[in-house]
C-alpha cells in the first residue's frame, strides 16, 4: 500500500512536472526571481517544480513569494505551500540580536498567516552552513485547511536584509511522501539556496 501511495506521487509530481511546466513561473537559469529582482531561489529539484507561483508582492523594504503544492488539487485534503519573506535593511543585524530578530520573524509569520494560535512551536535551533553563515530551523505544529500539519521556517540573515523561507503541510501528505519531500531537510536545503541579488 505504502510503495503504491509512493507510486502515485511520483506520478503526479511527474506529471505536474511536464505537463504544467515551471516556465510559467518567472525563472532565471532554473532559479525564481521575484519581480522587484531583491533574491533567487532554486527551482531545479523535482520537489520544487510542483510548487507554482500564486503570488509575487513587493513594497519598499519587502517582497513575499507564495508558492502552492500544485498536485494539491487532486489529492483530497492534501495541502503544502511555500513562502519566501524578504526584508530589506537599513544596515546589518548585530549578531547579538540576529537570536531575537530571528524568532521574531517566524513568530510574526505565524501570528499573521495562522491567526488565533492555530500554530505554535515546538522546536527550534540555529547553525552555521559551509560558509559559516548563520540560520534558523523552526518547527510548528498546528492546524492547514482542517487537517494537522507542521510548518518549517529557515530564517537567514544576510548583510542587508533577513530571509524567511517556509513550508507548511499537512500530515496526510507527508505520509504519502514518507516525510523525503515535505521534511525539514528538504526545505533547509531549498532555503539554503537563497541569496540576495541586489
Amino acid at each position: 500500500m505504502k510503495r503504491m501511495r509512493r507510486l502515485l506521487l511520483a506520478t503526479a509530481i511527474a506529471a505536474a512536472s511536464f505537463s504544467l511546466p515551471a516556465c510559467a513561473d518567472p525563472l532565471t537559469d532554473g532559479r525564481y526571481l521575484p519581480k522587484s529582482g531583491e533574491f533567487s531561489i532554486d527551482m531545479h529539484e523535482n520537489w520544487e517544480q510542483t510548487f507554482h507561483l500564486s503570488k509575487d508582492m513587493s513594497s519598499a523594504n519587502y517582497v513575499v513569494a507564495d508558492f502552492l503544492w500544485r498536485p494539491g488539487a487532486s489529492y483530497h485534503g492534501m495541502f503544502a505551500a511555500r513562502n519566501i519573506e524578504w526584508f530589506t535593511l537599513a544596515q546589518s543585524i548585530d549578531v547579538l540580536d540576529s537570536d531575537t530578530a530571528a524568532a521574531t520573524l517566524a513568530g510574526n509569520y505565524l501570528s499573521d498567516r495562522f491567526p488565533g494560535g492555530r500554530f505554535k512551536i515546538v522546536d527550534r535551533r540555529k547553525a552555521r552552513d559551509e560558509a559559516a553563515r548563520l540560520y534558523y530551523v523552526f518547527h510548528a505544529k498546528g492546524i492547514a485547511t482542517d487537517t494537522p500539519a507542521d510548518w518549517y521556517g529557515v530564517v537567514l540573515v544576510f548583510d542587508k536584509a533577513i530571509g524567511l523561507v517556509s513550508q507548511v503541510s499537512t500530515a496526510n501528505l507527508q505520509s504519502l511522501t514518507s516525510g523525503d519531500a515535505s521534511d525539514e531537510a528538504t526545505l533547509v536545503r531549498w532555503a539554503m539556496s537563497l541569496r540576495p541579488e541586489k
